[in-house]
């Protein structure tokens, strides 16, 4: 279990680098106060990714708007890049719903297109890694638990794990540091956590090796 945790935070700490090879160590968009209206936000967008035109509408919302995109010449930017001579990210602060308004799309609909993101191998590898942490946590502490509970209480236990496990994912849920911090910050964070975890599992394994004889 101990090497498990180790390999999970391994997984995280490859998608740490992979935030920084694509750039991602500032946020994005980053949520300065609430707006004036309800579910409007004044933002800051990173100088990359307005360097970059990297917001933007998805290809389906663009298929919508025939109506906009009908008056464009040959070789004209769209509106999605045009927008950024209108709008300066670095001089004052602008909420979603103004920028969406020059585009002619909703709010909710602004994305980070291909131009900034990474090869998708960082995203298989890490896959790989934490798919064997996986294997080497999830079986073997659900027999662990199948083997030192008591007979009468062993199907309580075994579903407390899976409880505990239902947690966590909800956990994963919960919270704002994803829309707070860089991207790298938020996946050294994790990483970090699971290597925390992984020393704490191999501090455990003689006390349980004592506690378990015969195990």
């Amino acid at each position: 279990m101990a090497f498990g945790m180790t390999l999970t935070g391994l997984s995280l700490l490859l998608l740490y680098f992979a935030a920084l090879a694509g750039g991602y160590t500032k946020p994005a968009v980053e949520v300065v106060a609430a707006g004036e209206t309800p579910g409007s936000y004044y933002v800051r967008v990173s100088e990359k990714l307005a360097r970059q035109h990297g917001l933007g509408a998805p290809a389906e919302v663009e298929d919508r708007r025939p109506d906009t995109l009908a008056g464009l010449k040959p070789g004209e930017p769209p509106p999605v890049i045009s927008a950024w001579a209108a709008v300066s990210t670095a001089a004052a602060d602008f909420r979603p719903a103004d920028f969406a308004a020059i585009e002619g799309t909703e709010a909710g609909t602004l994305s980070i297109t291909p131009v900034a993101r990474v090869s998708p191998m960082w995203l298989i590898l890490a896959y790989c890694v934490i798919s064997l942490g996986e294997l080497m946590l999830s079986p073997m502490g659900l027999a662990l638990v199948s083997k030192v509970a008591p007979a009468r209480m062993r199907g309580l236990m075994m579903g407390g794990w899976f409880l505990a496990t239902a947690i966590g994912n909800k956990l994963t849920a919960i919270g704002a540091l994803w829309d707070i911090w860089s991207h790298s910050q938020f996946f050294l964070l994790l990483s970090l956590m699971a290597f925390g975890m992984a020393i704490v599992l191999f501090l455990l394994i003689r006390p349980l090796k004592r506690a378990m004889p015969g195990v």
